[in-house]
């Protein structure tokens, strides 16, 4: 197949004064193109770049495969033009000589072209700040989240924030490819995408900061009390997933202990509180039996429990295996045979293998020689006066729910698709049940259920009925994407399925968001974001230092938010492609592939130690320490270690220092000095800093309600949340007579039968 990105041209370069992070999340937004097709030329600087020096972990190994390498020296503008006159797209941290080249100069003069600027802190924070992705995640809560409430916060295992923001990347860069070319002369000019760790980490732990802004109870770590422990068994860990419907499975699974047969633990209202107290009565019986004895018992009793998989069981797992997820590559001089985890989607049932390592060196020839696309543009319907955004003319049919599917049908509809949330009369998204309503007329759009559907209209059709799925059918051809993440095998029972769907539209985009992928022996098998962490390699990698692992939990559920971002750009890039070439796409999206891509390094490498708190080869010392008010997390270098040590601050001293001080305090006294520092927040304070050191990650819509809002900017076209989340069938007769072609007696038909549903006022 060709790839969506063949033909496209990207400069990467982190600049000199890059720090871990941002470089980190540069490279991975150029793997990710890389694997999607475009020739991806990597400036590196005249010893390397310093992740080579750092191989032992992976990092290069994983980051980089696929793309071309050629070493810039500073000092050298007319190489640098060059290079960025035979691109389309440059991709650097926001301090990079080639972004502020590529500015002056342009780009490829005949496409509009894209420059992305990832920083730690974006722009409303002064860039000489001393910041690492450690700091970061402090600042926007996700520290608050993870961890024993009795011991200090603990990161996510791997470098989840900096590849998350390069998801956030990759997204805003294939959806500027996406806009019009701009200017009287037809010819390109670049548009800025601005991504920022702050604003992407804040987007994903947006749970704790809506409920700080409804004023309800902001969620704090809860570790082993919280509602999905991980618990001990024969052979390693578990994660104690479960939902309250699951409850009479769960009793079975563990033995019917009289103890769970209290009945006092029979309601949901029981249970709140004791999640702890079940947990170890549940692991006394699972202590007994082995990780596969507890998946098979859970695979039949539909319970989403989640065994802990390290990465070496993983590269051997049977499901992985069935689908090609594990591909092997020679690297460096001695030809090295490495391990890694592919794209995690499979295009039209295609793996989309990584390519080489690239060695150090080259001249950019590859750059220039690649193939020029060609130049086909979408039809946009473009408001009067404004530029259209970048999925401008793109119709989305949305039958995602909870967060995986809904939120990335939500960031279609902030770059400008048309999207149409398709429900049902007999079942509805969750969300909107998820929390108690807001009362009134608004009964049906609870806090969670308003973040995540902003932007889009409403329907609601039956699918079970014949004539609803004749309606949908008839959408579906006047439609050019449609997402959805219900269980395997649902769609394909209702007869609306890829292939179906494909006969009636041989352009349309079908975008499958499942746990497991929608092949394999495991495609069914029942899941939850923190199963997935326990399965995917997270939970392994994510704990205190001899301890066992960690999840995210539910207040979080990490793999349900990042897969947003990621399908989002799956289904820009196909939009891409379909421009050029007129063909749709089927994109099978592996909620459990993503996770464990999100750690690859650990599968080229993998740990002695795969658990170490929040230590990180990157920095000297790296961990959160008590201040009288809280925590204060900080990152430090060998160098900056050594000059505290000279000043008689060891590790000890600086902990008593920081104990008698505030977090802020502590953090001011640091940053002064040149050390990454900050206090860790919560939910509730990292909203109060909306506006001062952040802003787009919530925005606010019609009425000043905030609602989530985007983990990446563009500078010319700005998104916006234009509409409020929409009640149960409120524009049922528009989308059916407007989009379906449905007359208004057929309307009224449908209505009648039940087989569609129109919201009334109250």
């Amino acid at each position: 197949m060709t790839r969506p990105l063949a033909g496209l041209r990207i400069v990467e370069c982190a600049g000199p004064t890059a720090r871990p992070g941002e470089r980190l999340a540069v490279a991975f937004a150029g793997r990710l193109a890389a694997d999607l097709g475009a020739t991806v030329l990597k400036l590196e600087p005249a010893g390397g770049d310093p992740l080579r020096a750092d191989g032992g972990d992976g990092s290069f190994a994983f980051l980089n495969a696929g793309k071309q390498s050629c070493p810039l020296e500073e000092g050298q503008p007319e190489t640098l033009a060059q290079f960025l006159s035979a691109a389309d797209a440059v991709l650097g941290d926001a301090a990079s000589p080639a972004l502020a080249q590529a500015a002056a100069t342009g780009l490829r003069s005949h496409r509009p072209g894209a420059m992305v600027a990832v920083s730690l802190l974006g722009p409303l924070v002064p860039p000489e700040t001393p910041a690492s992705e450690f700091t970061v995640m402090a600042l926007s809560g996700l520290l608050d989240i993870v961890g024993d409430p009795a011991r200090e916060p603990l990161r996510l295992g791997g470098h989840q924030l900096a590849y998350s923001a390069g998801l956030s990347a990759l997204t805003g860069l294939v959806a500027a490819l996406c806009l019009p070319a701009r200017g009287e002369d037809g010819l390109g000019v670049p548009e800025r995408v601005q991504v920022s760790l702050l604003e992407t980490a804040i987007w994903l732990n947006w749970k704790s900061v809506a409920c700080a802004a409804a004023g309800e109870p902001v969620p704090h770590r809860s570790g082993q009390s919280g509602d999905w422990p991980v618990v001990r068994c024969a052979d390693g860990w578990v994660a104690l997933v479960y939902q309250d419907a699951d409850w009479p499975a769960l009793r079975k699974l563990a033995g019917d202990d009289r103890r769970l047969a209290d009945p006092a633990l029979a309601t949901a209202a029981g249970r709140a509180g004791r999640t702890g107290e079940i947990g170890r009565i549940v692991e006394e019986y699972l202590r007994g039996l082995t990780r596969s004895e507890i998946h098979a018992l859970a695979r039949a009793a539909r319970l989403p429990l989640g065994p802990v998989s390290s990465v070496a069981e993983l590269i051997a797992d049977p499901h992985l295996v069935a689908r090609n997820f594990m591909q092997t590559v020679r690297f460096g001089e001695g030809r090295t045979v490495l391990t890694r985890p592919r794209l995690p989607v499979l295009w039209d049932g295609e793996v989309l293998a990584p390519g080489p390592v690239p060695p150090f060196g080259g001249d950019g020839t590859p750059l220039a020689r690649s193939p020029a696309l060609p130049k086909r543009e979408a039809p946009s319907r473009p408001l009067p006066g404004k530029r259209s955004l970048p999925l401008t003319g793109c119709r989305v049919l949305d039958l995602g729910i909870i967060t995986a599917g809904a939120a990335t049908s939500a960031l279609l509809a902030d770059l400008g698709a048309e999207v149409i949330k398709i429900e049902s009369p007999g079942y509805r998204d969750p969300f909107r049940a998820w929390q108690g309503g807001e009362g009134g007329v608004d009964s049906d759009l609870p806090t969670f259920f308003r973040y995540t559907n902003r932007n889009k209209i409403g329907a609601s059709i039956d699918l079970k009925q014949p004539a609803g799925r004749e309606a949908f059918v008839r959408l579906a051809a006047r439609c050019d994407v449609v997402v959805e993440n219900f269980r395997r095998g649902v769609m394909a029972r209702l007869g609306i399925d890829y292939p179906a769907l494909k006969a009636v539209n041989a352009g349309l985009i079908f975008a499958s968001l499942s746990s497991q992928g929608e092949s394999g022996p495991e495609a069914g098998y029942v899941s939850y974001g923190t199963t997935l962490e326990a399965m995917a390699g997270l939970a392994w990698l994510t704990g205190y230092a001899g301890g066992g692992p960690v999840v995210s939990g539910k207040d979080l559920n990490y793999p349900d938010q990042v897969v947003a971002i990621f399908a989002a750009g799956m289904v820009a890039a196909a939009w891409l492609q379909r421009r050029r070439t007129g063909q749709g796409a089927h994109l099978d999206i592996s909620q459990r592939e993503l996770t464990a891509f999100l750690v690859g390094e650990a599968f080229v490498s993998p740990p002695a130690q795969p658990r170490r708190g929040n230590a990180e080869n990157a920095y000297a010392l790296q961990d959160c320490f008590r201040a009288r008010d809280g925590w204060v997390a900080l990152s430090l270098s060998s160098e900056q270690v050594a000059t505290l040590a000279r000043n008689g601050l060891d590790t000890a001293a600086l902990a008593g220092r920081i104990a008698a001080m505030s977090r802020e305090e502590a953090a001011r006294m640091l940053t002064a000095r040149g050390i990454a520092a900050a206090p860790v927040l919560d939910g509730a304070e990292v909203l109060a800093r909306r506006g001062e050191s952040w802003r787009d990650a919530l925005a606010e819509g019609p009425g000043r309600r905030l609602a989530k809002g985007f983990p990446f900017r563009f500078d010319d076209v700005p998104l916006s949340i234009f509409a409020d989340a929409p009640h149960v069938g409120a524009d049922t007769a528009r989308v059916l007579g407007e989009i379906g072609g449905f007359s208004a007696q057929e309307i009224a038909e449908l209505v009648a039968t039940g087989a569609a549903e129109c919201w009334r006022k109250s």
